[in-house]
């Protein structure tokens, strides 16, 4: 787990971070009390060694990507993000913000595998 953040009873919204380094998969889980409907925005950044060593990007400079990700789903849910670039040589962080129609306990976990 690189992330984790929850809700009390009363609030709606949960936002969480994390990061690691050269992840191979990334994913979001969400409980809630009660099981309900969460609207869900992610976004995954990732960074890769240079593959072409040209003067504008040479070897030793990281190429950077993001990719976002919007769903909603009904709890509890398990979902595998999409890494931005293929096997990250370097640092990925994660931005999750989850929503519910109403108040509850929830819960946001960011796994890395």
């Amino acid at each position: 787990m690189i992330g984790h953040g929850s809700a009390t009873k009363g609030q709606r919204l949960v936002s969480v971070t994390g990061g690691a380094r050269a992840q191979k998969s990334v994913a979001v889980k969400i409980t809630a009390t009660p099981a309900q409907r969460v609207s869900v925005n992610a976004s995954v950044l990732c960074s890769k060694s240079g593959s072409t060593g040209t003067e504008m990007a040479p070897d030793h400079e990281l190429t950077t990507a993001m990719k976002a990700t919007v769903f909603s789903a009904r709890t509890p849910v398990l979902r595998k993000l999409t890494l931005p670039v293929p096997k990250p040589s370097s640092w990925c962080s994660v931005a999750v913000y989850s929503s519910t129609p109403q108040a509850g306990k929830q819960t946001v976990q960011i796994l890395a595998g």
